[in-house]
């Protein structure tokens, strides 16, 4: 396995840890994992190209990150609704910051994308789109956290957590596997946030 605990640090500009701090509170509200399991997502896209050359392109292309879409409008989830100056905001801000300066190992297996399959049945049901993105293949499921997958589409191998404290139901279509090596880049980053 990579050693994924070995970072480069990642400059970012005010403007780009302010958006990735909003983004992070929009996709995953309080939730210091998985906002940084969602900054590595951003890192990763980043890293792998072809997502935008910088943090900002990345988090506000068209439909990469869902809360852009309404951003400015008042909608729930608008990431320009944040205060700066709240606790929450300057939590986000500690996660952009301990992930992009290597701090927190990728414990995301490298994931690109992610999705929450409720909120994407409650969007369907809004707009028609598909309740399972194409890219969401059983190979390329890397990690679950609470109600968010998060997937490399290319796929190399299936390594899957799940740190709901809710077991699968027995319907889940998808088989569940711990990987202590995977919880332990998970406690190690919940360390970090600390």
């Amino acid at each position: 396995m990579a050693d994924e605990t070995a970072l480069s640090a990642l400059t970012l500009s005010p403007k780009e840890r302010d958006y990735a701090a909003r983004t992070l509170l929009s996709e995953f509200g309080e939730d210091r994992i998985g906002q940084a399991a969602g900054m590595h997502v951003i890192r990763n896209r980043l890293a792998k190209g072809g997502y935008g050359d910088t943090v900002h392109d990345i988090i506000t292309k068209p439909y990469a990150f869902e809360p852009w879409l309404h951003a400015g409008t008042g909608k729930q989830n608008d990431p320009l609704a944040h205060d700066p100056r709240s606790p929450r905001y300057q939590q986000a801000l500690q996660v952009v910051d301990a992930v992009a300066s290597g701090r927190v190992p990728d414990f995301t297996g490298g994931s690109t994308h992610f999705y929450a399959p409720a909120a994407q049945k409650q969007l369907a049901s809004l707009d028609n789109r598909k309740l399972v993105p194409d890219w969401a293949t059983p190979d390329a499921h890397k990690l679950t956290i609470g109600g968010t997958e998060f997937y490399t589409p290319t796929g190399d191998g299936r390594k899957v957590i799940t740190t709901s404290k809710q077991a699968p139901s027995e319907d889940e279509d998808r088989k569940i596997t711990r990987l202590n090596s995977s919880h332990g880049y998970i406690s190690y980053a919940v360390f970090c946030l600390k």
